[in-house]
């Protein structure tokens, strides 16, 4: 069975494709004991669908039919010319055009991988029927060739810039890197600056509100929890320290510019307010503390805060922000993990706070997952409700009214016919938010930083970078060049 499969597996190696496997077989369970006791009519068409299937596909052997789609899928993968462990890795494949892992060549792209995936140094070669020519009637792209060299270490890339041995960059460029390369662009010939990013903020913190612990779960599912942790946030400081000055307090909210931007949302609880952050949480029945000044929970433990990340280079930050917070009689602790363990506490309802990178997009409802339960992986906040969303009631937990309401104005955006509609409704969803603040931010983005060599040409000084975006590919790469020797 899946269980048993499951049991047998490293259980801090689990990732969020077992733990769906996981729920799958519960909610079987689940449903077979209701009928067991007699319940069936309490069952919703949808989960009588939903057992009767799963059960047909138990009820044979794996090589006949698959337990569920994502087996079947990989059953397939495993069977291909190049065998693939999951049905992932095979489509990830078709991304390149390497005859070993994708035979069929023709492509609209400018450029096409050619190098294995496992490579440090991969090359991509241009498409003699690119379809796009310059105002000369010149063939595009002009580089016969793209070479990039898969560096992990932060040190050895910034070595590399320093020393003018890449010729453009703009992925994996840390603000901290930016005194470093701009202290050296004159004798190394080449210029940095920023592009703007389409979304607000570097580093955001959200609370799980569907942590299942019967102590912590509902304090910190509590608005007003957020609230306090987001007044005990010296930002100013953070900012200067980390980020070098560059950006201002905001809250994770659309950034200014935006049409769906809110000044409230994005100015709310933003002050450095220790005193009224202490009101707050005294307000929430955590007036009582320890010998050591740590707030106490109802049960009489002491109030632990983890903050759950799997990025290795934001611990300087996260460490500031766990100070602050233990200014305010919380423990605070930052817990550095694997990203199936982040998951698995996700999935399980264990997490307390968890970080996201990026802020709200420029874009608003495309990128809803701050404001509205667009998919479990992209509504980590929410997880098993949104989770109890798109699987039709089968998987997670049923919300709560409150969000309920949120859903179905979402619903409103999804379904509007006008731009009108679309508008009014994001400002009530917007207004909730704020209200609400699942997110807590921390600063607008300080920008992406844009590396280039003096005679790398063509490179736009001004641009707009981000997922939506898709820097620098909004930026007609097919029209860079090099110009000669270095200026």
């Amino acid at each position: 069975t899946i269980l048993e499969s499951i049991e047998h597996e490293s259980f801090s190696e689990y990732t969020l494709r077992d733990w769906n496997r996981y729920d799958e077989v519960e909610s079987i369970n689940s449903i077979r004991s209701q009928i067991e006791a007699g319940n069936i009519n309490a069952l919703s068409k949808k989960q009588i669908q939903f057992f009767n299937t799963m059960m047909f596909r138990l009820s044979f052997n794996k090589d006949i039919v698959a337990i569920q789609r994502e087996d079947g899928l990989n059953a397939i993968a495993a069977k291909q010319h190049k065998p693939y462990r999951t049905w992932v890795a095979r489509l990830r494949d078709f991304g390149t055009y390497h005859p070993e892992y994708n035979p069929h060549p023709p492509t609209l792209a400018a450029w096409r991988i050619v190098t294995p995936a496992i490579d440090r140094t991969m090359i991509a070669e241009r498409n003699p029927y690119h379809y796009r020519i310059d105002v000369e009637g010149n063939q595009l792209p002009y580089f016969d060739r793209v070479v990039f060299q898969i560096e992990k270490e932060q040190q050895v890339r910034l070595l590399l810039m320093q020393s003018g041995n890449i010729d453009f960059q703009t992925r994996d460029i840390q603000s901290s890197d930016w005194s470093g390369l701009k202290g050296k662009e004159f004798n190394g010939k080449y210029r940095i600056f920023r592009w703007a990013n389409d979304y607000c903020g570097e580093l955001n913190f959200y609370t799980l509100q569907t942590n299942r612990d019967p102590v912590i779960g509902p304090i910190i599912s509590d608005k007003r929890f957020r609230y306090a942790l987001s007044l005990g946030l010296n930002r100013k400081e953070m900012i200067d320290v980390y980020w070098q000055g560059l950006g201002n307090p905001a809250q994770c909210s659309t950034p200014k510019g935006s049409p769906f931007y809110s000044e409230d949302h994005t100015n709310k609880y933003l002050k450095y307010d220790i005193e009224q952050a202490n009101a707050l949480l005294d307000e929430l029945g955590l007036d009582k503390r320890g010998s050591d000044g740590i707030r106490l929970l109802p049960n009489g433990e002491p109030l632990i805060l983890n903050v759950h990340t799997g990025q290795t280079n934001l611990s300087k930050i996260l460490q500031m922000a766990c100070n602050y917070w233990q200014k305010l009689g919380i423990n605070a602790q930052l817990k550095q993990a694997s990203r199936a363990s982040y998951n698995r506490k996700l999935s399980l309802g264990q997490l307390e706070i968890g970080v996201a990178n990026e802020g709200d997009s420029y874009f608003g409802p495309l990128l809803p997952a701050r404001y509205a339960p667009s998919h479990p992986a992209e509504c980590p906040q929410w997880f098993s409700w949104v989770q109890w969303y798109h699987s039709k009631g089968v998987g997670g937990t049923e919300p709560p009214p409150h969000f309920k309401q949120r859903k179905a104005i979402w619903d409103k955006i999804v379904f509007a016919e006008t731009k009108e509609e679309v508008m009014a409704n994001w400002s009530i969803i917007q207004k909730l938010t704020a209200d609400e603040m699942p997110y807590i931010g921390v600063c607008t983005s300080p920008g992406q930083i844009v590396y280039k060599k003096n005679n790398f040409k063509n490179v736009p000084r001004y641009a707009l970078a981000g997922w939506i975006a898709h820097q620098p590919g909004n930026c007609c790469p097919e029209v860079f060049f090099k110009d000669g020797e270095d200026e």
